[in-house]
């Protein structure tokens, strides 16, 4: 047997978890796709929870660990209590989504213009909500392509450039550090508002898509609503980082909306599933940037 606090240099994972319930547990993280990851110490996690989320830990040799015992690299479909482990995992994960609604749903600032909330939780508040949002894209892009695709490969041919390819964002971290506080704002303003019009289309023009889109209409509802909020949001930050910032300025401009008025039914499912795509792809973006902005300006880079 290997004791826990033997372990050494290891990464977590939570299965199909996501790193800020990690975070929120006060565990450290690897964050899969995420570009700057934040990191918690082992010590910090308690008994319960560790035992409760079992712990997937892996080191870079390859070989996995379990909470005091030493397994095999495939020894999760192994354990007699898998069912079990994963029911906690799916109401940690279930409850995890309805606390980021809950919290999506509240306002920035409860009082109006005499808020006086600071801008780190003006930035954790941001977050929460652009996770939101990034969760809800990816579940109507995953939905879409479940519902509507004719085979494997069949939306290859759809892929086609963003409308926000025209504005160009840092493709890593290091290039993001070249990037003026104040300007990085604004970047992330602007790739917000050049969704405005696209959602606004999106949510109408789904009744014209075949079979039953009500489930994405809906998700599609809520992403507008939250696009809005986090602007909103984003605005108040602003503010504070530089009182310049403005919400106005060139967005990225959107020709899409003929294609998803076609009469011919395939190259209405690649329209949509194109928009799908780089919604998905530009709400990463956010939740990736924001909390790479809160570590910079409210955090002076420390984190």
């Amino acid at each position: 047997m290997r004791a826990w606090s033997q372990v050494p240099n290891t990464q977590c994972h939570l299965g199909f978890m996501d790193d800020d319930l990690c975070t929120l547990l006060g565990m450290k993280t690897y964050c899969g796709d995420h570009n700057y990851p934040k990191y918690k110490t082992y010590d910090k996690v308690p008994e319960r929870q560790a035992q409760m989320v079992a712990l997937h830990c892996r080191k870079p040799a390859g070989q996995t660990y379990y909470k005091g015992q030493q397994s095999q690299p495939n020894d999760w479909d192994d354990l007699p209590i898998k069912a079990y482990v994963r029911s906690l995992l799916l109401l940690l994960l279930m409850s995890n989504l309805l606390l980021c609604k809950h919290v999506a749903s509240q306002p920035f600032c409860p009082n109006g213009a005499s808020c006086r909330v600071s801008l780190r939780e003006l930035f954790d508040r941001a977050i929460i909500v652009s996770h939101y949002i990034h969760s809800l894209s990816s579940e109507m892009f995953q939905e879409f392509d479940a519902q509507y695709s004719q085979g494997p490969g069949f939306f290859t041919q759809a892929i086609s450039m963003c409308h926000t390819a025209s504005i160009s964002t840092p493709a890593g971290k290091e290039q993001a550090q070249q990037i003026h506080q104040k300007d990085f704002v604004i970047l992330v303003i602007h790739l917000l508002r050049s969704w405005t019009e696209p959602l606004n289309h999106l949510i109408t023009e789904t009744s014209r898509l075949p079979k039953d889109p009500h489930a994405l209409r809906a998700k599609a509802v809520e992403i507008q609503q939250q696009n809005q909020r986090l602007l909103e949001g984003l605005d108040k930050i602003g503010k504070l980082v530089d009182p310049e910032i403005t919400d106005n300025g060139d967005y990225a401009v959107w020709l899409g909306l003929p294609a998803l008025q076609s009469n011919d039914v395939e190259s209405l499912l690649f329209a949509f599933h194109n928009m799908f795509r780089c919604l998905r792809r530009d709400t990463h973006k956010v939740d990736n940037y924001l909390k790479f902005l809160k570590c910079q300006i409210a955090y002076d880079g420390s984190c």
